[in-house]
């Protein structure tokens, strides 16, 4: 038994959706992990492209947002240090 990220609702093993909130999720949660290391590599290497991601993801795959934004934040401070250095 699984319990839906978004709601908490009780979730059966090969459930789609939730019944509760209506989220979809992936068939596989390597797609998902996937998702968020890339968001993360960008968001340090281009803060902006982070940022834009953040928003795109923000409705859809909440940890791969929050990782995009934080991991664009953590970029953009290190630039910044680098510039003023």
């Amino acid at each position: 038994m699984r319990y839906c990220d978004n709601c908490g609702q009780k979730l059966a093993d090969d459930s789609k959706f939730c019944p509760n909130c209506g989220k979809r999720f992936s068939s596989s949660n390597q797609e998902n992990n996937t998702t968020v290391i890339i968001c993360a590599i960008v968001g340090l290497l281009f803060p902006l492209i982070g940022a834009i991601l953040y928003y795109v993801f923000k409705n859809s795959d909440i940890k791969a947002a929050k990782t995009a934004n934080t991991c664009a934040w953590i970029g953009f401070l290190v630039q910044l240090l680098i510039f003023l250095i």
